[in-house]
């Protein structure tokens, strides 16, 4: 995660997985974010780190949904292998 408003944090953005740009950044620089909050003087900054938290929190989830997804997709088709492989044997023996 990383916060700024001015062009000398675009490095820092490209980086990060998680670039947030204040509300009074220039034009230029905010080509560079990904996510936008408010000023400093509106509390930006905490809203920035609430967002980041729930953001990590909800792609986590996501990632964890997706692998048992992969999983039970592989299990059906091992599964589906193991039952066209035995259906071939009992047609062949017939």
């Amino acid at each position: 995660m990383a916060i700024g408003d001015s062009q000398n944090d675009i490095s820092m953005f490209q980086i990060v997985g998680y670039p947030y740009l204040m509300e009074n950044s220039d034009p230029y620089t905010r080509t560079f974010g990904k996510y936008f909050t408010s000023t400093v003087d509106q509390d930006g900054l905490a809203e920035a780190i609430d967002d980041y938290l729930y953001r990590v929190d909800f792609d986590l989830k996501r990632e964890i949904s997706q692998q048992k997804s992969n999983k039970q997709q592989n299990l059906l088709f091992v599964w589906f292998l193991l039952w066209n492989f035995s259906f071939k044997i009992k047609i062949n023996t017939i």
